[in-house]
């Protein structure tokens, strides 16, 4: 058997579970939780990663805050996206000593595993390189992802969020406007 932690987050409310699953992932075990009725999870290996469902969603749904969920595709991640070698790489680039390959390499690579504010700290490390070298085309084409976010309003950016994750989202789009406009002005 193997032991397995899910963790999920959507605006600002998570999910927790944990449980046992055999290799080939057709017995799956849910560790219960307190004065509920036992969640059923299925999980099903993909190209991507693991895909996991529930026959009992009412059950599992207890797991969750408010806008919650398991169900859905849990994508495989790729060595190079651990937070560890994240952060590795955003002190390096932070101390001048990256090449921006590498980082081109983790926004391509990780974009769709890592946290919002994580690769947009990527995109924007990656873009101050491209300016530094004078390369505002490239600074322009790393931050391409927000162009129509860029153009929103804060307030209609974060309609619905929950406030810290608004307060998130719009510190970051505050920076990438300000790089934008930076690689903007000196081509």
């Amino acid at each position: 058997m193997l032991r397995f932690e899910l963790h999920s987050d959507s605006a600002g409310y998570e999910c927790r579970m944990t449980g046992t699953t055999t290799r080939n992932l057709q017995a799956t075990h849910v560790d219960p939780a307190s004065g509920t009725d036992q969640c059923q999870l299925t999980m099903r290996r993909t190209e991507r990663g693991i895909e996991l469902d529930s026959p009992t969603p009412e059950v599992c749904i207890t797991y969750c805050g408010h806008n919650g969920s398991f169900k859905g595709l849990y994508l495989t991640v790729d060595p190079i996206c651990t937070q560890d070698n994240v952060q590795t790489a955003l002190e390096q680039a932070d101390s001048g000593g990256m090449n921006p390959g590498i980082l081109k390499g983790m926004t391509e690579k990780c974009a769709e595993t890592l946290p919002y504010s994580s690769i947009a700290i990527l995109r924007l490390e990656l873009a101050a390189a491209y300016d530094r070298k004078g390369e505002q085309a490239n600074c322009l084409s790393v931050l391409s992802p927000y162009s129509a976010d860029v153009a929103l309003s804060d307030d209609e950016l974060t309609q619905g969020m929950t406030g810290a994750a608004a307060e998130e989202v719009s510190g970051i789009m505050e920076d990438v406007r300000k790089m934008m406009h930076r690689c903007e002005r000196k081509q």
